[in-house]
């Protein structure tokens, strides 16, 4: 599934973002990154209304660089919002601290400042399991990502790869964690889990971006790139003999220049790409349900 929001509409949700930030307590420092976002994406906002964007080819590529990532990272933050609006205050305030540090822009991002993103895509990940109907547990020990699927527990390892050639060692690890998780729960037998993967930086790093003649176009191209990396990197989970650890899923926030637009020639996109095995396997009963979790996803 695939979502795209336009510019003031996204504006609109970071505002609401902000306003409902100041009710966990958190004012001030915390906030400018994304105000930093907010300034951005009205900059992108006056460019499109005033000259379709190509005002933007007269700057230099660092500078639409950083416009555009922040339209991306803006995207991202509104599907928390949307998501995670009116969970746990406490374990929300905790990662929003998180989250809202590191640098503005993800090209200055370093394995000492990647933290505050890698939370992010947790808490995406979150929203997304959470409005597809999951009992969701965030912010605990156990694991990046808790569900309760009719009493049994399903763990969630979310990875982001800084680079394509890190997407293999990532799938790696969250195959050794899930064996972990398994292996200490009270009921090994009826656990599960499953594989997030970011893959974000691997298709669009730097000033890169997907480009298509239509919108119809984005969700096959984005798909297309979720089945060769799966093909290239997903040897351990494919490997894996056990059947609880029950799928990799690709997410992917992305910008997108169309050719052909209905609306505008920017789009920030995000879609999740589901690799599974049969989950019945596992769940003889409920796996019906939940398949259909996964596709609401």
């Amino acid at each position: 599934m695939i979502f795209r929001r336009a510019y003031g509409e996204i504006l609109r949700d970071l505002e609401a973002l902000e306003a409902y930030l100041t009710t966990l307590g958190l004012h001030g420092a915390p906030n400018d990154r994304l105000r930093g976002l907010m300034v951005d994406i009205r900059k992108l906002e006056r460019a499109h209304a005033e000259s379709g964007l190509q005002a933007l080819e007269s700057q230099s590529q660092v500078q639409t660089a950083g416009l555009v990532w922040s339209l991306v990272e803006g995207k991202g933050w509104t599907e928390i919002f949307r998501g995670l609006n009116g969970y746990d205050p406490q374990v929300m305030s905790t990662l929003m601290r998180k989250a809202m540090k590191g640098p503005l822009y993800p090209q200055h991002e370093t394995s000492n400042s990647n933290l505050a993103r890698n939370t992010v895509f947790e808490m995406i990940m979150g929203s997304r399991f959470r409005l597809a109907g999951a009992n969701l547990k965030l912010g605990g020990q156990r694991a990046d990502l808790l569900i309760d699927h009719f009493g049994s527990n399903i763990y969630g390892e979310c990875k982001r790869p800084q680079s394509e050639q890190g997407i293999e060692e990532n799938i790696a690890k969250a195959v050794d964690q899930l064996r972990h998780r398994f292996a200490s729960d009270p009921r090994p037998d009826s656990s599960a889990g499953f594989i997030a993967i970011d893959i974000s930086k691997a298709v669009s790093s730097g000033s890169k971006w997907l480009e298509v003649e239509r919108e119809d176009d984005i969700e096959p191209n984005l798909s297309d790139e979720a089945v060769r990396l799966h093909k290239l990197y997903a040897r351990d989970y494919e490997r894996e003999d056990d059947p609880r650890v029950l799928g990799v899923l690709y997410y992917i926030l992305a910008p997108v220049r169309v050719g052909k637009p209905k609306g505008p020639p920017l789009i920030a996109a995000s879609q999740i790409d589901v690799f599974h095995r049969d989950v019945q396997e596992v769940f003889p009963i409920s796996g019906g349900e939940l398949l259909k979790l996964l596709t609401r996803l």
